[in-house]
């Protein structure tokens, strides 16, 4: 069963290369073939079932991993080399990775590790600030994911506050005029989308270029 520090580097190491490329392709498939095929350590054993669950808990995990990476092919290996050794000289190497993973294994929707690797390749390619696409990354995990289709013409024309609006207000996409976050409802009618729905919009939901280095 793979560890998280063999997690976390192989993360690393995939982010530095090209998805498409040898090296990342196969050790992101070697992580999915252990975890496919080895159970979880316990003492004693586990019936059936629950172990049948575990092994595909641990494959589910894996492929949101790699589908999130496979995202980042959205910059240049050159952007993703440069990224990664910024993090090695800022020694933050170790803190991005256990981060990424942390907000990975909440994911709930096939779909959300995509947006957020879209969202990530913007912030290696430059286009947004890194701690404004990490904050994003983690407010697409608070919400329903079919509710950011929403945001690309946010404010709509209805006069009263959808179920969704409410969940992306409470996600924090949506914010007041003295731009903050709220759930009074007697100013919610006057939500308006703030940077970080703009960044779900441009980076995260459209279709990017992909390069080919």
């Amino acid at each position: 069963m793979p560890t998280e520090i063999d997690i976390q580097e192989t993360l690393i190491e995939a982010i530095k290369q090209a998805p498409k490329e040898s090296g990342a392709k196969n050790a992101l498939e070697g992580l999915l073939s252990s975890a496919g095929g080895a159970g979880i350590p316990v003492v004693g054993a586990l019936p059936p079932a629950i172990e049948a669950i575990s092994r595909q808990r641990d494959i589910n995990y894996f492929n949101t991993i790699k589908s999130f990476v496979e995202n980042l092919e959205h910059c240049s290996d050159e952007e993703r080399r440069e990224f990664t050794e910024k993090l090695e000289r800022d020694r933050e190497t170790e803190r991005f990775g256990r981060n990424i993973l942390l907000l990975l294994e909440k994911v709930d929707d096939t779909l959300k590790p995509q947006i957020m690797g879209k969202i990530l390749a913007a912030a290696i390619s430059k286009k947004i600030d890194l701690n404004d696409a990490m904050r994003t990354i983690a407010m697409v995990n608070r919400c329903y994911v079919q509710d950011l289709n929403i945001l690309a013409n946010y404010p709509g024309s209805g006069d009263t506050l959808t179920e969704a609006e409410e969940s992306l207000a409470a996600s924090g996409f949506l914010t007041s005029p003295n731009n903050r976050a709220t759930m009074d409802m007697t100013i919610l009618r006057n939500l308006k989308a703030n940077k970080y729905a703009e960044i779900v919009v441009k980076y995260g939901l459209a279709v990017q270029p992909k390069h080919c280095d």
